[in-house]
């Protein structure tokens, strides 16, 4: 399968890596420009029919300004959102420090934003820029890499209400690791380049494949960054139904019976609803006309991943509404 983001207005840039079109972006108008020849890769790659190699000791990488990138692109300059989503396929062929996977940070020039490297010991590490952008926090999330294996990374970043999630595929392995956490304060956006493979003024190069580069200006939930890993993802939105189990059974006079049903349904970004476990059976008569529920048992949980910029609000039906409260409580509509 692959991944189909034509439908998805918050992807906001995808850079596949193909061959002789390695720096295209196949979302929208972000064409980046390559530094010292880096070199496609048709024979250990992720997705398409190659991917780019990137060697530390030839200093390559790619790179597009920041007034060059397209509006809405996260973290652009000017971003009051600072709403960000970014996807995308390694695979290390050795470790030194700071090797960049994708940046727009600049650490001399005083434009620290957010960035993604790992260390020398392969712990994958995420850089949060703040204040003028001459500070930032650094946020090391434990979870290491081995160079020769591919590793599918999703970092999620809600700058503006401080939440920050890296999840990491082993391909190898096919184990999942996961680092939240909440930076003390408000991510820096300003005019520093977009960066493949290097942050801005330093040399601290990636060594190693990259593929399928994708970018979004929303939080993008963990079952959409699997569906991205699994080449799944066809677009926003949608409700997943997974472990469903049923009997279903059809007569005459008409009985429609359904018996033990399991079935568990998540949707993914806020709001997140979740209903696990609905185990029931329900039968309607028309001779005997009722709907019959037996042996029924739900969990309803919904969820929103505070502060949210948004609340749930209630509807008013008509000019009858009056409103009814108590004390500390919450106001809830009443049709008189």
């Amino acid at each position: 399968m692959a991944n189909d983001f034509s439908t998805d207005p918050s992807c906001k840039a995808l850079w596949r890596f193909e061959p002789g079109a390695l720096a295209a972006d196949s979302r929208g108008n972000n064409t980046l420009t390559p530094m010292n020849n880096p070199a496609s890769n048709t024979l250990d790659f992720r997705e398409g029919s190659g991917c780019v190699d990137l060697e530390f000791d030839n200093s390559q990488y790619f790179m597009i300004a920041d007034a060059a990138l397209d509006a809405g692109f996260p973290l652009k300059s000017g971003d009051a959102v600072k709403k960000i989503t970014v996807c995308c396929w390694v695979k290390p062929e050795s470790f030194g420090s700071y090797r960049r996977i994708w940046s727009k940070y600049d650490y001399p020039g005083n434009k620290r934003s957010l960035t993604l490297w790992v260390s020398s010991s392969g712990t994958v590490t995420v850089e949060w820029g703040y204040g003028t952008g001459s500070s930032s926090e650094s946020f090391s999330t434990g979870i290491t890499l081995a160079t020769g294996t591919w590793y599918h990374i999703g970092v999620v970043a809600d700058g503006l209400n401080r939440l920050l999630t890296v999840r990491v595929y082993n391909a190898a392995t096919q184990a999942v690791s996961a680092y939240n956490v909440t930076p003390n304060n408000v991510l820096w956006v300003g005019d520093v380049e977009w960066r493949i493979g290097a942050p801005s003024g330093e040399a601290w190069y990636w060594d190693g494949l990259i593929d399928e580069v994708v970018v979004f200006n929303a939080l993008k939930s963990v079952l959409d960054l699997d569906k991205i890993r699994a080449g799944a993802y066809t677009g926003a939105g949608a409700v997943d139904v997974l472990q469903v189990l049923g009997h279903v059974e059809y007569q005459v006079p008409p009985l429609i019976k359904t018996t033990q049903s399991l079935a568990q349904v998540e949707y993914g970004l806020p709001p997140l609803t979740k209903v696990p476990q609905i185990i029931g059976q329900v039968e309607y008569r028309e001779f005997d006309p009722g709907l019959y529920v037996k042996q029924c048992v739900v969990q309803v949980e919904y969820q929103e991943i505070p502060p949210m910029t948004y609340r749930r609000k209630f509807p008013v039906p008509d000019s009858r509404t009056t409103w009814q409260s108590q004390a500390g409580r919450r106001k809830f509509p009443v049709v008189g």
